[in-house]
């Protein structure tokens, strides 16, 4: 591109960010950050998200934390979707902290992906936290967040599972 003469801007590193992020190369990717700042280019949110999320799927949620930090100082705020999307790809402890500390709030949605990710990873108290703080915060608990729980519970604890399985009958009637 350069050798044609073109000017890489702001929307052409960003796809090779989210691009690169796909495929795995995050370190690539971050140096691209870099470069563009070198080069005059200020990013904006969708480079720092597509690098966020590209860290999350890797594990590097130490980089991925200082990616925000950097996003924040911009003054580019993530909102409640995009919250919700970083849960799902593995950062959802840090995600839900950090959610709360921006004064963005969790919806259905957040708490019902954060709920399934517990009960899959056998996290049944931090699920059953979270089922109980969406009936604090007055939230519609919704045939998944009770199917999330059900399954989850089941796989030790059929006692409670059945208690659930009562709790999302008595909810649908």
């Amino acid at each position: 591109m350069v050798e044609k003469g073109l000017t890489p801007n702001v929307v052409t590193y960003t796809t090779l960010v989210d691009g690169l992020c796909k495929r795995g190369e995050v370190d690539i990717a971050n140096e691209l950050l870099l470069e563009m700042s070198e080069k005059g280019l200020q990013p904006n949110v969708c480079t720092y998200i597509a690098l966020i999320n590209g860290l999350c799927k890797v594990g590097n949620i130490e980089q991925a934390i200082k990616i925000m930090e950097e996003m924040d100082l911009t003054g580019f705020y993530p909102d409640t979707i995009t919250y919700t999307l970083w849960t799902l790809i593995g950062c959802s402890k840090m995600i839900y902290k950090r959610m709360y500390a921006q004064g963005v709030m969790p919806d259905n949605n957040t708490y019902n992906i954060l709920i399934k990710g517990h009960c899959k990873a056998r996290n049944r108290k931090e699920a059953w936290f979270l089922h109980n703080e969406m009936v604090e915060e007055r939230f519609s608990l919704t045939v998944a967040s009770y199917d999330a729980l059900i399954k989850g519970f089941c796989k030790r604890k059929f006692v409670q599972a059945k208690k659930l399985f009562e709790m999302k009958l008595k909810a649908l009637l």
